[in-house]
């Protein structure tokens, strides 16, 4: 998935699930409402994991192994391993990064 077509997907995610918040997002400069696109897309997958079906114990457990995905792609980010755009964009530094892609108006 290239760039443009990873913010699309960020934004169709809060489209559907936070329609309110994607409407005020509108009135943002492009770069601003795709980096917070990818932040909610993050906080969203998380937010699903912690509410989902199955004992706490099952729902720790992926969360742990979420944490766990994300700090080693965090890693290789920072070592300039070449890593999945969704992942450089759903990290903290990665959302700065992914702020204005030359390919992505």
């Amino acid at each position: 998935m290239g760039v443009p077509e990873a913010y699309q997907h960020c934004e169709q995610i809060m489209r559907r699930n936070a329609r309110n918040f994607s409407y005020g997002l509108r009135l943002l400069p492009a770069p601003k409402r795709r980096a917070l696109s990818a932040v909610y897309a993050f906080a969203r997958r998380i937010d699903d994991i912690a509410d989902g079906h199955g004992p706490a114990g099952a729902r720790l457990a992926r969360l742990n192994a979420a944490r766990r995905r994300w700090t080693a792609r965090r890693a290789r980010a920072r070592t300039g391993t070449r890593t999945s755009y969704w992942s450089r964009c759903t990290t903290p530094r990665g959302a700065t990064r992914c702020r204005s892609p030359r390919s992505a108006s």
